[in-house]
């Protein structure tokens, strides 16, 4: 009976083909372009520093080791440890298989199951490190004595640190990818302390992650923090379809704004009459330049001293005149620049991290000429999440 057309495309799209996201063919074409660069060079350097070993005998196992190092530089089997241990794994486990066992079948059935325990054990999985094993194991009886033990240990060292190499130099430099892949450290908060930002705090954490791998039950090539930031990513995207809005639509349009030349005493004078923290300082062409706040007056002087620092303060903003002159004058010698600013067309969602675990209380709005149109505050924020949230909570009796 023959399967209709669609029939098969379902079940070839189902079992057959993986649904992976690739990346674009630039992409690719750089990556093969590094990997064959890399493993030309190893092949070549290690030929002329152990010219008795054939390049041929590990050319397969290398090969694979470097599809590994460029085209996943992410994947935990691609990292220093699991390339360096794996093949120093594979050697030895391939030469005692091989020495023992006449039977070079034998010797690679027994060799692959073996390296593979090994290889998991000391936490250095590396699947080319198997093809090695077997390399070793079916031709150590026939081949290697000649060279000697020393001779394969070395090659099998230098081999894998020259590739090591070209792999660190090419990921990092032509093709401008991190690697090795680091885990992220712990995410400090802006007041140095030890709790997590307010993000990570009901969020997804390394635990949950470590009991979900488990719960699989299952090998997956992903580092934790690799999933970690997927997640986060995802739940953005989900979170910025469900609500739909832009700074635009939650940013105050009446903004008041000073320019770099205006007195001290009068920001101060407007800081204190409209109740804010934070006052945007525009040139001529109404761009912002910089900003003031109540921390820049405040950090000019020593704060561990209150009194001291009201006696200052008093005299710095003009109501002891004869000492004024000692101080800063104008907006442009204390204003914090540069600024931080965002497009009204930017995602409510892309400021959460902003305003939450940055220590951002709020952000300078430009239009697409760059030019200063509003502010959005946390509580611009969260009055529009609660709006957003009151609109989906179904009425009663709602199905």
């Amino acid at each position: 009976m023959q399967l209709p057309m669609p029939a098969l495309m379902r079940f070839a799209r189902l079992y057959l083909i993986p649904d992976m996201v690739n990346p674009p063919l630039t992409e690719y074409s750089r990556t093969c372009l590094a990997s064959f660069a890399a493993l030309v060079c190893t092949l070549l350097l290690a030929h002329s520093l152990l010219p008795e070993i054939p390049t041929t005998l590990l050319c397969g196992p290398l090969a694979a080791s470097t599809i590994l190092l460029f085209m996943l530089p992410h994947s935990p089997q691609a990292q220093p440890w699991p390339v360096a241990g794996g093949y120093l794994v594979a050697t030895l486990t391939g030469i005692s298989v091989g020495s023992l066992m006449q039977a070079p079948l034998w010797a690679a059935l027994i060799a692959v199951p073996l390296t593979a325990w090994l290889m998991n054990v000391l936490r250095c999985p590396h699947p080319p490190g198997a093809a090695a094993a077997v390399v070793f194991a079916t031709t150590y009886s026939a081949t290697w004595p000649s060279f000697g033990l020393s001779a394969a240990l070395g090659g099998i060292l230098i081999y894998p640190a020259l590739l090591l190499g070209g792999a660190l130099a090419l990921n990092n430099t032509a093709l401008r990818r991190p690697y090795p892949h680091c885990k992220a450290p712990s995410p400090k908060t802006v007041h140095q302390t030890d709790d997590p930002p307010p993000l990570a705090r009901l969020g997804l954490q390394t635990a949950d992650l470590y009991q979900a791998l488990r719960e699989v039950e299952t090998f997956m090539d992903i580092a934790e923090d690799d999933l970690e930031r997927i997640y986060v990513l995802a739940s953005r995207h989900a979170f910025q379809r469900q609500i739909g809005l832009t700074c635009v639509d939650i940013m105050s349009r009446d903004v008041v704004s000073i320019t770099p030349a205006t007195p001290l005493d009068e920001a101060w004078r407007l800081l204190r009459r409209h109740k804010i923290k934070v006052l945007p300082v525009v040139n001529l062409e109404k761009r912002i330049v910089g900003v003031v706040t109540v921390a820049d007056f405040l950090k000019r002087f020593d704060q561990d001293e209150p009194l001291v620092l009201h006696s200052r303060l008093r005299r710095w903003l003009g109501r002891v005149p004869k000492e004024k002159r000692f101080f800063p004058q104008t907006v442009d010698e204390i204003m914090t620049t540069p600024v931080r600013t965002v497009s009204a067309r930017t995602p409510i969602v892309d400021l959460v991290s902003q305003l939450s675990d940055w220590g951002f209380h709020q952000l300078p709005i430009v239009d697409e000429r760059q030019e200063l149109c509003g502010m959005v505050t946390q509580t611009d924020l969260i009055a529009a999440l609660y709006h957003r949230w009151i609109l989906q909570i179904p009425t009663d009796g709602a199905h």
